[in-house]
């Protein structure tokens, strides 16, 4: 039979910058876990785990008594779908058991249906990801590869989990995802660069027909917009000086500023285009008998 329990998260990943943890619904069945957020965090020290009660705040009485009202209305509802539930896997019952505990007296019959059968979903969206990534390791296009694969670590990392279903991404995971990097000092830049790749992913797998189009939760959440890097550059006078420097022949700064200096000369190359540089790039090439490269004009893309 499934089992639940109210508990504070400690994983430290979910620590808040204030050092609250969120308090969890922790389901277990079929020998797997998963969490419901109840959308409270408390410090360790400001909760009984004995009573399920919060022993701080203003509120600390209204809030107890709420939290032990999910608590009893959850155990209820895994009493009644016991037989049930042995044909259900960990996220069938997490979903019944979310539409349950989210639905009120108004709450009709075909909502709450409705509810489940959106999220009911086990296509998982780090398999989807690691199939494409093997596709683009394949093609040669490591760079893309890695962008996704980065995505789907910070992921992981942030869920505390190997695995990761569509279903479980909506415009609430976004913004805790959100707040959770900037908790970590990262940029909008740098989360951008995480959900852009898994908006991809999503589009992608509804044009396949693996999920339904109401599972896109970027429909109602927008990826933080970087900032506008302020343009930063040396006048022509260090360059000079960089170039006059007296360093020590094949020393690691003395490559360091002739790599420098290349790109600068070079129409400011983007360093990647010049270490992927080959000497077939170099058209009308002339060389000394030691091999050096006299003269020539590079060409690349």
């Amino acid at each position: 039979m499934a089992k639940i329990q109210i508990k504070i998260d400690k994983r430290k990943n979910c620590m808040k910058p204030d050092g609250s943890f969120p308090l969890v619904l922790a389901l277990h069945h079929k020998s797997k876990t998963r969490s419901l957020s109840l959308k409270y965090y408390f410090k360790p020290e400001d909760w009984d785990q004995e009573r399920l009660q919060p022993l701080s705040g203003e509120n600390k009485k209204h809030v107890g008594a709420k939290i032990q009202s999910i608590y009893m209305k959850a155990k209820l509802f895994l009493a009644e779908v016991k037989m049930q539930s042995e044909f259900w896997t960990i996220q069938e019952l997490k979903t019944n058991l979310q539409a349950e505990i989210l639905s009120n007296k108004s709450t009709t019959k075909d909502s709450k249906e409705k509810y489940v059968t959106r999220k009911i979903n086990i296509a998982s969206l780090t398999d989807f990801g690691g199939k494409k990534i093997e596709r683009l390791r394949l093609s040669k296009k490591n760079g893309n590869a890695d962008v996704i694969s980065g995505a789907l670590s910070a992921l992981k990392k942030f869920q505390g989990v190997d695995e990761i279903l569509f279903s479980e991404i909506d415009s609430n995971y976004l913004k805790d995802f959100c707040a959770y990097c900037f908790s970590k000092n990262n940029k909008a830049s740098t989360i951008s660069i995480y959900l852009r790749p898994i908006r991809t992913l999503f589009s992608e797998a509804i044009a396949d027909g693996i999920i339904p189009q109401d599972l896109f939760p970027f429909s109602s959440f927008k990826i933080p917009k970087s900032t506008k890097t302020k343009n930063r550059a040396l006048r022509l006078s260090d360059i000079e000086e960089i170039r006059k420097l007296e360093l020590k022949p094949n020393s690691a700064i003395w490559n360091a500023r002739n790599y420098f200096l290349f790109m600068f000369n070079s129409m400011g190359i983007n360093f990647i285009d010049l270490a992927k540089l080959t000497k077939g790039q170099i058209r009308k090439a002339k060389y000394n008998k030691k091999g050096q490269l006299l003269e020539g004009r590079v060409s690349y893309f």
